[in-house]
């Protein structure tokens, strides 16, 4: 349910127009938007993925639109940082989604990206899943969120 980059002055219109706080605007975004705004689903990946395979037309744009939108990030991380070492997969649907690394890593070659799609459809928990031939690797590295937050929390009571 996470909300990507939109325009600001966008959300100025939404809270004028449906005289909105702030409180309610943030409400607003936290539960209705990111990829369940856009499919109308589910803010889960796996239903978007589901419902996509079963010709849901909705689903099938908010998948192609969230591809879109970490390749061009993968773009612009390339063009600042001229390369890479390695481009890693975690969390969510980039650690469990097959299909979404397919789609988001697809005609990147010219740019040393190469994902192996036989290592990629075997959806290994960790491990690198870039062809031999990649200049740049492509891993899947698992991340627990839950763990992250809990150390901050015990990290910032301890030095209240």
């Amino acid at each position: 349910k996470r909300v990507g980059d939109f325009d600001a002055y966008a959300l100025l219109y939404l809270m004028k127009k449906e005289n909105l706080s702030i409180e309610e605007t943030e409400n607003l975004l936290m539960a209705k938007g990111g990829i369940y705004g856009l499919s109308g689903i589910s803010g889960d990946f796996r239903d978007i993925e589901e419902e996509m395979l079963k010709g849901n037309k909705r689903a099938e744009l908010t998948f192609k639109t969230f591809a879109y939108y970490v390749k061009r990030y993968i773009g612009e991380y390339l063009a600042v940082l001229n390369s890479t070492d390695c481009i890693v997969f975690t969390a969510g649907a980039g650690q469990n989604s097959p299909l979404l690394r397919e789609k988001i890593l697809s005609n990147m070659e010219d740019l040393g990206i190469i994902l192996d799609k036989r290592k990629n459809s075997l959806n290994p928990k960790e491990g690198v899943i870039s062809h031999e031939d990649s200049k740049i690797k492509i891993a899947i590295i698992p991340a627990n969120e839950e763990y992250i937050v809990a150390n901050e929390v015990k990290n910032f009571l301890e030095n209240k």
